[in-house]
């Protein structure tokens, strides 16, 4: 996507209204969906089959690799469908919002800075809530679009509770070691498109991403997909075996009673 359509893209969904922002968005997938009947493979989130995914993504709801891999992890390796809590949610996906308005566990609340969307404003690098608000909070590709991002981590430590947890995942090359992350490349939209991967992202993410979290208190428990996933549902979801879910507790409570075994 060239820079100007980006901006245009960003434009366009300014104009649209709010409550028909989603609407649109549904009988656009739906329409979509119709030239993927099939068996082949199969969404979790909205369980539906299809012929295929669409670059990875469900032809009906839009679930992209990460998002089914984390509604499993969610499912299986959490009490998120079981308990009382109150859970934040950034950047709210369209595969997963009515999902979660749904959950009667949850008291649920998404933000966002632009998101037509989102039921609130906020900025991660200032969240208006007090400490230990928070039971669970959730990020998907957010913190690299985020100016300072140890100060939006700092701030998703301090609202969480102490025996809250957390998954804030970002996009992250495997082959580097240390965080790109270079003023004059930030300054320069087409720099950051070659650069960072996306006009809007602020750095791009090695692995060194696990000690960002810890240095602002965060212990980090990774799971990969196999450790909750066999390898034919692997196949069959679209998965891949060796993605990692970030799960974040404070180092002052260390016991991951959450985890079901």
């Amino acid at each position: 996507m060239k820079i100007s359509e980006f901006k245009n893209w960003q434009s366009i969904k300014k104009m649209i209204p709010s409550r028909l922002f989603d609407f649109m968005y549904y009988c656009y997938l739906q329409f979509r969906s119709y030239k993927f009947k099939g068996v082949n493979i199969y969404c979790p989130i909205c369980e539906t089959t299809h012929s295929s995914f669409i670059s990875n993504c469900c032809p009906k709801c839009d679930s992209s690799i990460r998002h089914r891999t984390v509604w499993l992890f969610l499912r299986r390796k959490t009490n998120f469908f079981k308990n009382n809590l109150k859970f934040l949610h950034f950047a709210p996906e369209y595969c997963f919002t009515q999902k979660f308005k749904q959950l009667k566990n949850l008291d649920y609340l998404n933000a966002d800075f632009n998101s037509p969307r989102a039921m609130e404003k906020i900025d991660m690098m200032n969240i208006p809530y007090p400490d230990n608000h928070f039971d669970v909070s959730l990020s998907i590709d957010v913190l690299d679009d985020v100016p300072n991002d140890f100060k939006a981590i700092s701030e998703l430590h301090r609202i969480q509770k102490p025996d809250g947890w957390s998954i804030h995942l970002v996009p992250i090359v495997d082959n580097k070691k240390i965080t790109l992350e270079k003023p004059e490349i930030t300054k320069c939209p087409k720099k950051r498109l070659k650069y960072y991967g996306g006009y809007a992202n602020f750095r791009r993410y090695g692995k060194d991403y696990k000690d960002r979290l810890m240095l602002q208190g965060f212990d980090v428990k990774t799971f990969k997909t196999s450790d909750f996933c066999d390898i034919n549902e692997i196949k069959k979801m679209g998965l891949q075996k060796h993605f990692s879910i970030y799960f974040l507790k404070k180092f002052d409570n260390l016991d991951y009673v959450n985890i079901v075994n």
